[in-house]
């Protein structure tokens, strides 16, 4: 659902499905801003980055997005990750990093999507997030 920050339960079914059938991580997009993550059994849900470059320059939602970055480190009994969260602002469609205030206020803002444990939101507010399977 287009500008919506949480995923409807039909793309939450879909991305459990696609990690049962053997994807190690989900990146979705489509609603335009940027969505809630998930940490299901051990793996990584992003439901939507946002924008990247696109003319949608009547909302400031619309003008920010999220890149993600990993770290895989393969161990021979399971599978660390490490996801780096790089917010990134698009005025006028030119993709910048945040500096250092911005990237803090939009990653508090990142933690109201969705219900994180008190680990994930200091992990997030660090900008990097851990995943084991």
């Amino acid at each position: 659902i287009e500008y919506k920050h949480a995923p409807n339960a039909r793309q939450v079914e879909l991305a459990h499905k696609f990690i049962d059938a053997g994807a190690m991580m989900v990146v979705g997009h489509h609603p335009h801003v940027v969505s809630t993550f998930e940490n299901y059994k051990g793996h990584p849900i992003f439901y939507s980055l946002g924008n990247a470059i696109f003319d949608q320059y009547w909302s400031n939602e619309t003008q920010v997005g999220l890149s993600v970055a990993m770290d895989i480190d393969f161990n021979d009994d399971k599978t660390d990750v490490v996801v780096y969260l790089v917010p990134i602002k698009l005025p006028k469609s030119q993709f910048q990093l945040m500096n250092k205030d911005e990237r803090d206020a939009f990653l508090k803002r990142f933690i109201s999507f969705g219900n994180y444990s008190k680990e994930e939101k200091e992990e997030i507010l660090n900008g990097k997030v851990k995943f084991s399977f």
